[in-house]
């Protein structure tokens, strides 16, 4: 795939339409609410690319729960502006170059969907299927993400896909809970637990992103911490013995 080099900012001439917000976590939050907001129109759109030129300057913020709740509206930001920009329809599967073409300049570095989900969120891990690793080695976004993985995050990107998570927006002071939150509802809407044939559907990203998740034991791990009190008690009773399969997923870009 060929590497794509523009962004989708404001350029550096178009003054900014107000002040930055006064951190760059409540500036995430501002410039997904302004993205949630955007229906394909110019002045939806530039809205949306002027809220995202304030992050050519910004400082990554410091601390797990900052950086965290940053990149998560970022990337969803980021999504919802692409599909409109590069007016992306039909199957997400059809647009895959998005992901590495749709990018904000951050902190005076190009940050495409690829590197923040896969080079940052997941601490420069192999997207599926890909040979080599978002960033070479000395590449210094790898240290702007949180110091760990958390596999959670899986359920808070949205890639603009109708089996995507649902969009919110996340905040420093709460975002271990709403990330709980956020895991709890999405297997509620994908996860099957059929106590009759012994076998649990989980939700296809803990497929298509099955290292993450620890191999079975960490899958079932997580499907306990999630599940409805009384599937997840009848889980844990039968998970030597339970069948794990795996959801399907709809790509129809949402728009």
């Amino acid at each position: 795939m060929a590497r794509f080099t523009e962004t989708l900012e404001a350029p550096r001439s178009i003054a900014p339409i107000h002040e930055p917000p006064p951190s760059a976590v409540e500036l995430s939050s501002s410039l997904l609410e302004r993205a949630k907001r955007c229906d394909g129109t110019r002045a939806s759109l530039d809205a949306v690319a002027h809220e995202a030129s304030f992050l050519r300057s910004i400082e990554i913020p410091r601390g797990d729960r900052a950086r965290l709740a940053f990149w998560l509206n970022v990337y969803n930001a980021l999504t919802r502006h692409a599909v409109y920009a590069y007016e992306a329809r039909g199957s997400l599967l059809s647009h895959r170059a998005i992901f590495e073409r749709a990018a904000y300049t951050v902190a005076g570095h190009r940050c495409s969907l690829d590197d923040i989900e896969h080079g940052i969120l997941r601490k420069n891990a192999r997207k599926p299927l890909a040979i080599a690793r978002p960033f070479s080695s000395d590449d210094p976004r790898i240290a702007w993400g949180p110091s760990s993985l958390d596999p959670k995050v899986h359920f808070a990107l949205n890639c603009g896909a109708k089996s995507c998570p649902p969009v919110r927006a996340y905040r420093e002071e709460t975002v271990e809970r709403e990330l709980r939150l956020a895991s709890t509802d999405y297997f509620a809407s994908e996860c099957v637990v059929d106590r009759r044939k012994l076998r649990v559907e989980l939700p296809f990203l803990m497929l298509l992103y099955w290292g993450d998740f620890g191999g079975r034991d960490g899958r079932l791990s997580h499907a306990l911490a999630h599940l409805e009190r009384s599937d997840a008690l009848w889980l844990a009773e039968h998970a030597a013995r339970v069948k794990l399969r795996y959801r399907g997923y709809d790509w129809t870009i949402v728009r």
